[in-house]
């Protein structure tokens, strides 16, 4: 979790956020549709971003919150595993990440900037 009182937390969460965002890039297919064939090999994370991304109506007045949330979700579950998925202390723990970040005036900019970059990839 970031450490308000320690900008250094934040400098590395910031440029962390960055590499994802720049790994991202090269992954994420114009095709989002699922393979029919369900022996083909699972949806890569970027490809599960994309799905939950293009699920929230764009109309909604929380879509950026959303999307980020999503994002935070996936990276997490990507990194301690796919089995904290319904794990309800793991999704009040992604959300008090997202809250404490998007709180942070000083990670704004990179938020928004993932933000941006995820909807532009639908």
């Amino acid at each position: 979790m970031v450490d308000k009182l320690n900008p250094a937390g934040r400098v590395a969460l910031a440029a962390q956020l960055s590499r994802v965002l720049q790994s991202d890039k090269r992954t994420i297919p114009n095709d989002l549709r699922k393979p029919a064939d369900q022996s083909q090999a699972p949806l890569s994370v970027p490809q599960r971003l994309a799905h939950q991304i293009a699920a929230i109506d764009p109309d909604d007045p929380r879509r950026g919150h959303k999307a980020f949330r999503a994002f935070i979700e996936l990276r997490m579950l990507d990194e301690f595993g796919e089995n904290l998925r319904n794990d309800a202390a793991f999704q009040q723990l992604v959300d008090d990440v997202v809250n404490t970040m998007q709180a942070d005036a000083g990670l704004r900019a990179d938020i928004d900037e993932v933000t941006s970059h995820l909807f532009s990839q639908g």
